[in-house]
């Protein structure tokens, strides 16, 4: 995969690519161009197996690259061994490394430059003791990992439960310590998103893409999501509607980054955050001014469920950010009645298809007049079971 080129002689020798066999879950390969998807990397002093980068398996032979000749968002950047570092040349900044393919799987040699795709990271938080949650993750994860993709794909998952996710080919992050702290020692815990957001955006260079547990992919769900966040745009799951919150009407406050900020009820917009894709390198202060938007109500004691996806939708419209949505290619089940009618197909994919891992495309039929139907079902079975145990309680005693 790698270009091969000395450091110091960009334009010198070139070695060969290296195209894996069995590349891992989640890397997509199709036709690159070495102009049109890539970072040219600088590695000084790197072990073959020491560097995870989220590279496809192969890149074509290039002898000469020039920054003014990558389109943007992409630019120049350096690798060092010793803290796994990657330095953005333009920022002077570091961040951090971590990600699903090794420099081994891809070829990279030491003292050469390679190409770095600036892909997707999918992030997923799972937390506490609800097993539903872990299964829905699995049966989002497969449909996520089933379409194939040209840009590198990443998924991490956020858990205070690090080995119940070892057999999934996935990045995991245990956030046990900073649940307390990012939810205001359990005062919002919804507040746990933008933060797992804003950390993985702060040491990332992938377009970063927050998902639900409670979801599903369809097939043109990556095509869609590639043209919005590469035209700068944020993509949400759907638009909910005008004036979420009208108990804050009135309420101000001042945010870190935009200034001064008021609740109006005629301009005010909610979005569903069942997905939410942003770009590290324009949408930090975004994320930002959404949680101090959070914490600013919760200091006025005024609390709503859909605090955190009000915030974020508030922040992207007082920064003046273009929004797209991504219904119906992304499917979110938040719905109460629709939540038991795919946890309970959930679990019988699990017992039939789930307890080992495969990407695979999305086999439960989700439509709204099933969900009607399963709704009748359930409430008549319910009835029927509660007339047995009352059967079975007057049996008991006679």
């Amino acid at each position: 995969m790698g270009l091969g080129v000395r450091g110091s002689q960009a334009a010198g020798r070139v070695s060969q690519p290296v195209r894996p066999t069995d590349p891992p879950y989640g890397l997509r390969s199709l036709n690159h161009s070495p102009l049109s998807e890539g970072i040219p990397i600088e590695c000084t002093g790197l072990e073959r197996d020491e560097l995870r980068l989220p590279l496809p398996p192969a890149y074509p032979r290039t002898s000469r690259l020039e920054e003014s000749d990558l389109p943007l968002p992409f630019a120049f950047g350096t690798v060092r061994r010793d803290r796994r570092k990657y330095r953005p040349a333009t920022f002077g900044n570091t961040r951090e490394l971590r990600y699903s393919c090794t420099a081994r799987y891809l070829g990279l040699r030491e003292g050469s430059v390679g190409m770095i795709s600036r892909g997707l990271t999918f992030i997923y938080v799972e937390y506490g003791n609800l097993e539903r949650l872990y299964l829905e993750l699995r049966y989002s994860l497969a449909t996520l990992l089933h379409w194939k993709f040209h840009a590198a794909v990443d998924v991490v998952v956020y858990t205070d439960k690090p080995d119940r996710y070892r057999d999934l080919p996935i990045r995991i992050v245990d956030i046990t310590p900073k649940i307390a702290e990012f939810s205001r020692h359990g005062l919002y815990h919804h507040r746990i998103k933008p933060c797992v957001l804003l950390e993985e955006m702060r040491s990332n260079p992938n377009f970063c893409v927050m998902t639900d547990t409670d979801t599903f992919f369809q097939d043109g769900f990556f095509e869609k999501l590639w043209s919005i966040v590469s035209a700068g745009s944020v993509a949400v799951d759907r638009f909910h509607g005008l004036n979420p919150f009208s108990k804050l009407a009135g309420f101000n406050t001042d945010l870190p980054n935009i200034g001064r900020y008021r609740y109006d009820q005629k301009t005010s917009v909610e979005y569903n955050s069942g997905l939410t894709a942003v770009d590290p390198a324009k949408h930090v202060p975004v994320i930002e001014d959404s949680i101090a938007l959070i914490d600013a109500v919760l200091d006025q004691n005024k609390r709503q469920l859909t605090l955190e996806q009000i915030a974020l939708s508030e922040s992207l419209r007082v920064h003046k950010i273009h929004v797209a949505t991504m219904y119906p290619l992304f499917r979110h089940y938040y719905r109460v009645s629709h939540k038991r009618y795919m946890q309970w197909h959930i679990r019988r994919w699990y017992e039939k298809h789930g307890a080992v891992f495969a990407p695979q495309p999305p086999t439960i039929r989700y439509t709204r007049p099933r969900v009607r139907f399963f709704r009748i079902w359930a409430k008549l079975n319910s009835m029927l079971h509660a007339r047995d145990r009352q059967a079975q309680a007057e049996m008991k005693w006679r």
